[in-house]
């Protein structure tokens, strides 16, 4: 009986990973990831963590804005996949556009959570405690 549930197990373990999308190498701003009417891109340039209307100006020169942590799940839930931390619309915050583990979920900073198959994912960490200095979500 053992050796049958842990056979299920496995099986629920590499079903679930097989249907988990293998997302796209991230790109870098100006160029953007686009689907549907949206895009998204990561600035090279890196801006103070308290300076986000710099970061607001330099998306804007691209034609998009700070992303929303609703953007950057979007984003997400098409494919995209970037494991860098950068600021987005909420000054003071720092996020990424990957799964959550560890610590995040268990402190509640992670932005949504979808289910695959058997397993739920929490999805886009998000922290009060960025670097002095980040990149930028810029998204439209």
């Amino acid at each position: 009986m053992i050796y049958k549930l842990m056979l299920v197990l496995t099986m629920v373990s590499m079903t679930t990973a097989f249907f988990i999308p293998t997302p796209d190498d991230p790109f870098d701003c100006p160029q953007v990831y686009s689907w549907s009417e949206n895009k998204i891109c990561l600035t090279k340039d890196k801006y103070e963590k308290t300076d986000s209307a710099s970061a607001q100006t330099y998306c804007e020169s691209i034609g998009l804005s700070l992303c929303s942590l609703s953007q950057m799940y979007a984003a997400w839930m098409k494919n995209y996949y970037d494991p860098r931390w950068g600021m987005y619309d909420k000054t003071g915050r720092d996020a990424k556009v990957t799964p959550c583990e560890g610590w995040y979920v268990e402190a509640g900073e992670c932005y949504a959570s979808t289910r695959i198959v058997f397993k739920t994912v929490n999805l886009i960490p998000n922290t009060p405690r960025p670097s002095d200095k980040q990149h930028a979500y810029c998204c439209q």
